[in-house]
């Protein structure tokens, strides 16, 4: 099978609810909501490299800020 997505695993299914919430804010979808055990997974499409640097900004923003929330 083949695919133009990638699975990225979380520490916990609250971070892949946390994680899809702040990117849809930001018009970003992704796909969260799996079944254990991949509940901590988000699920990305793959696109334009203008969308991807978008989205891999803002993870990485998002990211940032859970780390200094949970310190």
């Amino acid at each position: 099978n083949c695919t133009n997505g990638i699975l990225i695993f979380l520490s916990s299914k609250t971070d892949s609810d946390e994680v899809v919430t702040y990117l849809k804010e930001k018009n970003i979808y992704i796909r969260g909501s799996f079944e254990p055990p991949f509940d901590g997974a988000i699920r990305v499409s793959i696109g334009p490299k203008s969308l991807m640097e978008l989205f891999v900004n803002e993870l990485k923003h998002w990211l940032n800020c859970s780390q200094t929330d949970k310190l």
